[in-house]
């Protein structure tokens, strides 16, 4: 029946060599020192600069021709040496030269005007102020003054825009109309104390004019590295609005850089809307370069000591006041791997979203998947927990796909992190929602407010596979209530234990649910009892049409 006993094996990675943010600051001293004692932007010859540049040639491929370098030696709003006259002068430079823009001061530019839109390939580098370590957070900030945010305009392609704080903006703080930009050791919303200063739309806004965008790296592929924090605006954190392709990583939306506590954003962390297709948020990286480790929270099902990794592509989604993201508007082909949602950076304790982690919502074939069939379970999980509505909300969505991941309890498999009300809930007229599979990629769905799964509405071909509702920590009602009137259900070989309520309840009108074979009331190996508050057995309430196929089970 189950196979709760099989170990499945797999290969340790290797710690992948440093990438280019090891690189030291770009500006020696005795250059800043010579610059800054200019009056206006200089322009010099800058092929070894450039190729100093965190993320340079690993991120976007350098033209023939060497790109420019351009400094910025004053604070002013404007005038020689300011961050309005670089951008300038970056706009008139043909069309295929790209231009750096280096830093040799720190500070704040506050403006007294909106800065042009940028619209040649340019590389804004903040990396490159005095001072600054990497890695590590901004020293230079743009204090919009309630002026527009920064824009990359048609163009601009390939640009990107490093270590650079982006606040009080009249509306999104960054925005792309362009594509393959690269966003990193930013913050967006915040000042260069790390306290909220928010840009009044957004913190970053992605149109449908751009597409394969890099929203963060990690090519050190370590644990907790802090790529943006984009936290504190009055919009979502990050909007992809018709926008494809992209990859976000490593990134903290609604919370302090630490990852300890909220500065919400005042919509969603991540919203994918407006039919923005095969984004990946997140990624399957699971061991931890710096140390060696693997993530193995459940120890090989108990065979050898767990060892707990954050995993190091995930981000940390959290804290922000409606959820934690949004798919919806027809996006289709997006995954998610390895992110934190509701929890601290660690995992193991609620920095809540106001709404649900995560809502899929008339939004078909998007996945949250933890693990592949030939990896150990939840090596790079999702963990969505701590959310003040459901872990993860399903909603007249087709083809969802669900695998390794925690609903409910903490990223080292023991701290409850209650979801305020369900774990998973799927409603409206989703069809073929497919939560686990043949081990390792079952699901834990425990500690909740009220039940671990609840199918509702007319959701159809619905299967719940290899699900451990329960156990580790009690679900306020159920562990599985299926009140669905549109059958095909499927409930098979999981286990829904320790409940407080029911293992299984079938309700209202529900009609064509097969319970085929599951476990309630008793250990994941039926060797002992684990008792859920009412009854083990499918409990039958309404018009209800079923086949149960019961293994065992003991109230």
């Amino acid at each position: 029946m189950f196979a709760f006993t099989t170990r499945i094996g797999f290969r340790r990675r290797r710690p992948r060599a440093a990438g280019p943010f090891g690189s030291s600051i770009l500006l020696p001293i005795a250059r800043v020192g010579c610059i800054a004692a200019c009056t206006a932007a200089v322009t010099v010859p800058a092929g070894a600069a450039a190729a100093g540049v965190p993320g340079g040639s690993a991120v976007t491929p350098q033209t023939p021709q060497s790109p420019r370098s351009i400094v910025v030696t004053s604070l002013r709003s404007s005038g020689p040496g300011s961050l309005r006259a670089a951008i300038n002068a970056a706009d008139r430079a043909p069309a295929r030269k790209p231009t750096v823009i280096d830093f040799a001061v720190r500070g704040t530019i506050t403006l007294a005007r909106r800065l042009p839109a940028i619209s040649r390939r340019v590389t804004l580098d903040a990396t490159s102020a005095p001072g600054y370590v990497s890695p590590g957070p901004p020293v230079a900030e743009i204090d919009c003054n309630a002026r527009a945010g920064l824009q990359f305009a048609a163009g601009s392609a390939g640009s990107r825009l490093l270590g650079l704080a982006v606040d009080n903006a009249s509306g999104n703080g960054v925005t792309l109309d362009a594509s393959s930009i690269t966003l990193n050791r930013n913050y967006i919303g915040l000042n260069l104390r790390g306290a909220a200063f928010g840009n009044h739309g957004d913190g970053l806004y992605v149109s449908v004019t751009s597409s394969g965008n890099l929203i963060g790296l990690n090519t050190s592929g370590a644990s907790g590295v802090i790529a943006n924090v984009i936290s504190g605006n009055t919009g979502s954190g990050i909007v992809l609005a018709g926008s494809s392709d992209n990859t976000v990583v490593s990134n903290r939306i609604g919370t302090n850089a630490a990852g300890t506590s909220a500065i919400a954003n005042g919509g969603d962390g991540i919203s994918i809307t407006g039919r923005s297709d095969g984004n990946h948020i997140g990624g399957t990286d699971f061991v931890d370069s710096a140390t060696g480790q693997a993530n193995n929270p459940t120890g090989d099902k108990g065979q050898v000591p767990p060892v707990f990794v954050v995993p190091p592509l995930g981000n940390l989604i959290s804290g922000n006041a409606r959820n934690g993201i949004l798919m919806d508007s027809g996006s289709r082909d997006n995954f998610l791997n390895g992110n934190f949602i509701g929890t601290t950076a660690r995992g193991d304790a609620a920095i809540g979203n106001a709404g649900d982690g995560v809502w899929i919502d008339h939004a078909d074939n998007n996945s949250l998947v933890g693990c592949k069939f030939v990896n150990n379970p939840f090596v790079y999980y999702n963990v969505v927990s701590g959310n003040g509505r459901n872990g993860l909300r399903i909603t007249d969505s087709d083809n969802t796909l669900v695998q390794g991941n925690f609903f409910g309890i903490g990223a080292n498999n023991a701290a409850t992190v209650s979801n305020r009300r369900d774990g998973v809930r799927v409603d409206g007229s989703s069809v073929n929602t497919r939560v686990g599979g043949v081990i390792p990629l079952g699901n834990v769905s425990a500690g909740n407010g009220l039940n671990g799964i609840a199918v509702t509405g007319t959701a159809r071909r619905f299967v719940t596979f290899n699900t451990f509702g329960g156990l580790l920590a009690f679900n306020g009602n159920d562990g599985l209530l299926i009140t669905s009137t549109g059958g095909d259900n499927i409930a098979r070989t999981n286990v829904f234990s320790g409940n407080k309520k029911n293992g299984i309840q079938l309700a209202g009108d529900a009609s064509g649910v097969t319970i085929d074979p599951d476990i309630a009331g008793l250990t994941t190996n039926g060797g002992s009892a684990l008792p859920n508050g009412r009854d083990g057995s499918p409990q039958l309430s309404g018009s209800v049409t079923c086949s149960v196929s019961l293994v065992d089970s003991r109230v």
